[in-house]
């Protein structure tokens, strides 16, 4: 008599990937206004540093790949008033070339506020990359001198935690996990298994408090 087949295993690496937690955010946006402040009198270092901190918040506040972010020019970038909403202002970046076609990203009011000052800072002209440079040294320098170049598991953070980081930002805000998945060129499917899985009910403890009683 035949031994029925055992069903294969999913040994699918599904590690979550890595991102910073709200707290982890904040004291990183600080330690980044900090390292600005310090080389006040070198104005490449200045410039480096702010390009990098408007980077991080432009990334976090869109979802792009790092690739992508690299390729938004201004022309791509347009900033819609939205009615009864609490921000006001969405940025809508077209033309955006992900893994599979190009789509339509909207941006939430940290990517407009970015979007405005790189813009007015740098003096750029329509046809310009917003971010022509990844500054990786800079960040590397930055995730290390702030202890966070590695998360809770072990798991090496670097510019694609941005990514990580808004998706898993808009999770737990109660953003619908297809809308999420359709603004980052991704399917709901990847999302839950790499992202939504290793959400917590303590990552989630505001909006939970929140729910009608």
């Amino acid at each position: 008599q035949s031994v029925p087949q055992s069903p294969k295993l999913d040994v699918s690496n599904t590690n979550p990937r890595p991102a910073f937690t709200i707290d982890e955010w904040h004291t990183l946006l600080k330690a980044s206004e900090g390292r600005i402040k310090a080389v006040a009198d070198n104005k490449r270092l200045v410039w480096q540093r702010e390009q990098l901190h408007d980077y991080m918040v432009f990334s976090v506040h869109t979802g792009l790949r790092v690739n992508e972010v690299l390729s938004v020019k201004v022309i791509d970038c347009k900033i819609e008033k939205m009615k009864s909403k609490k921000n006001g202002r969405l940025l809508v970046i077209k033309n955006v070339a992900g893994k599979n076609d190009a789509r339509e990203v909207i941006g939430l009011i940290g990517a407009v506020r970015t979007y405005e000052r790189v813009v007015k800072k740098n003096k750029l002209n329509p046809g310009d990359l917003l971010f022509p440079q990844h500054h990786r040294d800079q960040l590397n320098n930055l995730l290390n001198d702030t202890g966070m170049k590695y998360d809770v598991l072990g798991n090496v953070r670097n510019a694609r935690s941005f990514r990580s980081t808004y998706i898993m930002f808009r999770l737990i805000y109660g953003t619908p996990i297809k809308d999420v998945a359709t603004n980052c060129g991704n399917s709901t499917t990847v999302i839950d298994k790499y992202y939504a899985k290793y959400i917590t009910s303590k990552d989630m403890k505001s909006r939970l408090a929140d729910y009608p009683q």
